[in-house]
């Protein structure tokens, strides 16, 4: 029998969400009262504009998303929406608010991804 590759990436997927989710809570329009979840905030830049000398402006964007273990989102009832609120919870990330906008096209059985705004960067105190 050979390797089953689906399966490995489908543990280590598990290892790697279990290891770095962290406690947030989510709410929407019909998710009226705060659901607490782990979940994984990845962000990254994206440079825009003038990189090579050209003269127009320079832009540089934030990227986040929003890791949801789908496992989760099904045991808690939980189906995550365009316009949702994700507030984090959790020690160095407490009060940081993100806004789901669309979901990511490589969300599978396992995870939903989701792209997000940072709400002009607002923290809850």
């Amino acid at each position: 029998m050979g390797f089953d590759f689906a399966a490995a990436k489908a543990r280590v997927h598990r290892i790697v969400h279990d290891t770095l989710a962290v406690d947030a809570t989510y709410e929407d329009d019909v998710v009226t009262v705060p659901v607490p979840l782990r979940v994984r905030w990845h962000d990254k830049l994206a440079a825009t504009g003038d990189l090579n000398g050209d003269g127009y402006p320079v832009s540089i964007d934030t990227i986040d998303r929003v890791f949801f273990d789908v496992a989760e989102l099904v045991v808690k009832n939980v189906t995550i929406t365009r316009g949702g609120i994700v507030k984090f919870t959790a020690g160095y990330f407490a009060g940081l608010v993100l806004v789901i906008d669309t979901r990511d096209p490589k969300s599978d059985a396992a995870r939903e991804i989701w792209h997000a705004s940072r709400d002009n960067g607002r923290f809850d105190t």
